[in-house]
């Protein structure tokens, strides 16, 4: 049941707030007479704050009085429940928030209050933005690898973004080749051993502003075949003169042709 609060012209009433953001009656006090000594008066004031989430947001207030008001605040005509551990009180009475999330958002006020009365600020709001960032690679792989055969390969992919992207690896076309339930947050490192085929690896970051991807070719590098059509002439005491074709997909840097002389024991290399 809702009571009535009658007034006198000449009194005014004044009221402070609880924790369930109802009001009640604190006091009443005539009209004309003057603020009573000691009565809590705030010298500064919150303002209005725009931050990034994971910032820290300091909402300013100091009072006075006599005795020292004892200040806490109010986020949306609730108390601020001081025992998270990101919140914290200043000695002039500024709240600071660390590490700001969204759920911060909302409009402030600061309470003075001590023995003589309660005095609270205007509702200042703290608004706090999340920062939103397509994903990127900061350390892409290289567009072609090439090893030896039977080597081992270590490819790293770094791809950064707001909120930050999980990082895969394919194999081919279809070939997944990171755990769905271990998708790693940032980075990914990917060993291959004993290399024998040429295969594309593509790295993948995802978030949910989208989907990057790049490609890389680790190329194996396998010897050469033997040259054909090898026709010998021109044979002397001193020199012979050799022919051949090759065929091979590489591109050739040099021949090596070996040779041994009648009689000897170790082959000789000429390039």
């Amino acid at each position: 049941m809702k009571e009535k609060l009658s007034c006198r012209k000449t009194e005014v009433a004044r009221f402070r707030p609880v924790a369930t953001g109802r009001w009640i009656l604190k006091e009443i006090v005539p009209s004309g007479d003057k603020t009573p000594a000691g009565f809590p008066v705030i010298q500064q004031f919150p303002t209005i704050r725009v931050i990034e989430t994971s910032h820290t947001a300091v909402m300013q207030c100091k009072a006075t009085g006599s005795p020292p008001p004892k200040i806490y605040w109010l986020k949306d005509m609730k108390r601020v429940d001081m025992t998270n551990p990101r919140y914290s009180i200043n000695s002039e009475g500024s709240l600071q928030i660390d590490n700001s999330e969204e759920s911060d958002m909302g409009k402030y006020e600061c309470v003075a209050e001590n023995s003589v009365g309660t005095e609270h600020t205007k509702p200042t709001p703290l608004y706090v933005k999340v920062r939103r960032v397509p994903p990127t690679f900061s350390r892409p792989p290289e567009p072609v690898y090439e090893v030896m055969l039977g080597a081992n390969l270590t490819l790293t992919c770094v791809a950064v973004g707001s909120p930050m992207p999980t990082v895969k690896w394919r194999k081919g076309v279809d070939q997944d080749l990171t755990p769905e339930n271990d998708v790693p947050v940032g980075r990914n490192v990917l060993e291959l051993t004993d290399i024998r085929v040429s295969t594309n690896y593509t790295c993948i970051a995802r978030s949910n502003l989208g989907v990057i991807e790049a490609t890389s070719l680790v190329k194996v590098q396998s010897l050469p075949a033997a040259p054909t059509d090898v026709i010998i002439s021109e044979v002397t005491a001193t020199q012979v003169r050799l022919e051949w074709s090759y065929k091979g997909p590489e591109d050739l840097q040099y021949y090596v042709i070996q040779y041994k002389p009648k009689n000897a024991n170790q082959a000789s290399i000429m390039l």
